[in-house]
């Protein structure tokens, strides 16, 4: 942000220090570039990381000199909101994010775990379906609208997904007796919408208790989570 500011107002700044006129500039520039070729040589290649980094500022400063011309100093208010105007065209390109940053990096498990990876809306979280209660290590069933499918296959357009210790945040959810399992969602919310990797069925992969809300309600197989992060919507 600061090079953006740097670049933005160097124009001002040398208008202040050299007068308005764009004949000024260009004549004190001519004399900095003709006292600098009369140096030695060995002083011209230790100065030339400086010529460098002077030109940075210095050709926005020359550019907009050229661009008003000779005006009067009520016209040199049209030359400020000029450079103003470009100050916020690059403080806002600085602040823009590339497509890569703004969709972020996929989280390796998710990719490298389960056998369906999805992208689904969290519907609900039925009452009674998330509870903390000591010594007692549980899998609730949580319903889920589906988004996209990235990884294996899915029928329909709602799945039942069974949470392990779903009062905990994933990263704390995985003990002793259950491993693998993790993500960056730390409570349910309904809305949500999450990139889960998954198994199926749950039998097969845990052997504990579960608090299905919906028991009797829904058919089809229901999901193990092994990786839940938060997607973007």
């Amino acid at each position: 942000m600061n090079c953006c500011l740097h670049l933005a107002f160097e124009p001002l700044n040398l208008r202040r220090r050299w007068g308005a006129s764009t004949s000024n500039i260009r004549a004190r520039l001519g004399a900095m570039n003709h006292a600098r070729t009369d140096r030695p040589t060995s002083r011209r290649a230790a100065d030339g990381h400086r010529r460098r980094g002077l030109g940075m500022f210095l050709c926005p400063g020359i550019v907009w000199a050229a661009a008003t011309g000779d005006r009067s100093r009520s016209g040199s208010w049209k030359g400020i909101g000029l450079a103003l105007a470009l100050a916020g065209l690059l403080l806002s390109s600085c602040g823009q994010k590339s497509p890569e940053s703004a969709a972020g990096v996929v989280d390796p498990p998710l990719t490298t775990n389960g056998t369906v990876e999805i992208t689904a809306r969290l519907v609900e979280v039925p009452e009674g379906a998330i509870f903390k209660r000591e010594l007692y290590d549980y899998a609730t069933i949580l319903k889920y609208q589906v988004l996209k499918v990235h990884r294996g296959e899915v029928k329909g357009d709602t799945v039942y997904v069974g949470h392990y210790n779903p009062w905990k945040p994933r990263r704390e959810a995985a003990d002793r007796r259950v491993k693998g399992i993790g993500g960056n969602v730390r409570q349910f919310e309904a809305g949500q919408v999450h990139r889960l990797a998954l198994e199926v069925p749950i039998e097969d992969h845990f052997m504990g208790g579960i608090v299905n809300k919906y028991f009797g309600r829904a058919t089809g197989s229901l999901y193990w989570a092994v990786w839940t992060n938060r997607a973007e919507q």
